[in-house]
């Protein structure tokens, strides 16, 4: 009874086995069937991690998260380019992916990104990791950076030249100094800086003088403004003012010792202007004195006096100043003017007789008449000499 069994059980394994194996030889047959078309020539894609950091191997943490290679892959193949890796930490530092490079027959390398595509060639591909050191405990980096306000325009290099060094390894509480920048000259105007910012509560405060690194690292942003050239202002119109003396005496002409009090003339005055017009003491000269009378200028195409000031208006100016002679007035005695005498009809009284004469009266008369006349020749003659 147990051979029965024994041989039950063995057929019916059999007959369950078999119809697998038939299955499972059919299907290989159909897929070598269908991939044979395709595979002419396979490539290969085969990545791989290097330090960029010499003197440092990649720790397995790197190695770790290298990408499977692509075997046996067709002409026109795209191979994608991961890149999103993560930080390892190691003592003293940390490992960063930084690109992929791809490596050419001559030995060369070949930065490439998102992906490569197989031609008639196997691709290498090197992801390069760079090793970065930690901080030193309590030490900070203190970078700068500078920036146009309004940020429409783009820094020139003789700005941007000035731009202080990063620091590194700077301790906790330092101090750092905040240098000044003299103005930068370019053409149509002039770059001045303005001030120096640091990021502080969420925000970006203005500081002087010097900015403390306080646990973190300090950076500081140096703000420049530009400004403008001003065109420069048209410069006004300059007029000239002349002086000059005129004698108003005709027949006379003036000394010397006047010429000489003219005012000196004027040049480059604006319009606007008040010019003071002097006044002048008499000149005594042989034969009289010079007066000076007035001022004079042309205006409305006439001449017009003027007093005390004349006033530039647009137009050059001249003025006049004229003289007038005097002569001096005779001082000398006068002769005295001889009266010539009344003839006066003497009274004649009949009878009488001149004293001591025995003559009468009428002949006295006679006698004065005569003396008269002569008088009066006498005088005459003293006038024509």
């Amino acid at each position: 009874m147990k051979k029965i069994i024994s041989k039950i059980l063995i057929l019916t394994m059999l007959v369950a086995i078999l119809p697998k194996v038939s299955f499972a030889e059919r299907e290989k047959v159909e897929k070598n069937h269908n991939v044979a078309p395709m595979a002419t020539q396979g490539y290969s894609v085969n990545p791989d991690f290097v330090s960029g950091t010499k003197g440092k191997n990649l720790p397995d943490g790197v190695l770790n998260q290298l990408p499977q290679s692509a075997i046996d892959v067709p002409k026109g193949f795209k191979y994608p380019l991961k890149t999103d890796f993560k930080d390892v930490k190691v003592e003293g530092g940390t490992w960063k992916f930084k690109r992929w490079e791809k490596v050419n027959a001559g030995g060369t390398t070949t930065v490439v990104t998102n992906e490569v595509q197989v031609t008639n060639e196997d691709i290498n591909l090197n992801g390069v990791w760079e090793f970065e050191k930690d901080a030193p405990a309590n030490k900070f980096k203190v970078l700068y950076r500078f920036i146009a306000v309004p940020d429409d325009m783009d820094l020139p290099e003789a700005v941007k030249n000035k731009k202080p060094a990063d620091k590194h390894d700077v301790p906790n509480g330092t101090k750092v100094n905040l240098p000044k920048f003299d103005d930068v000259k370019v053409e149509d105007g002039t770059w001045k800086f303005i001030t120096w910012k640091v990021p502080k509560n969420n925000q970006v405060e203005p500081i002087e003088n010097e900015a403390i690194v306080e646990n973190e690292d300090l950076r500081l942003q140096g703000e420049w403004k530009f400004e403008k050239d001003k065109k420069p202002e048209p410069q006004p119109k300059k007029y000239n003012v002349t002086f000059e003396f005129k004698s108003i005496t005709d027949g006379k002409e003036l000394p010397d010792e006047i010429k000489a009090k003219v005012p000196a003339n004027k040049s480059d005055v604006e319009s606007g202007t008040k010019i003071n017009l002097p006044k002048f003491d008499d000149v005594k000269v042989e034969g009289g004195t010079w007066k000076f009378i007035t001022w004079k200028a042309p205006k409305n195409n006439q001449v017009e006096p003027i007093e005390n000031e004349a006033i530039v208006e647009n137009e050059d100016l001249r003025l006049q100043g004229e003289w007038k002679f005097e002569e001096d007035k005779k001082t000398g005695t006068p002769k005295p003017e001889i009266s010539k005498p009344e003839s006066q009809k003497p009274k004649v009284q009949k009878g009488r007789m001149l004293p001591k004469t025995n003559i009468e009266s009428a002949f006295s008369y006679v006698i004065l008449a005569l003396a008269g006349i002569g008088g009066a020749y006498i005088t005459k003659k003293k006038d024509e000499e």
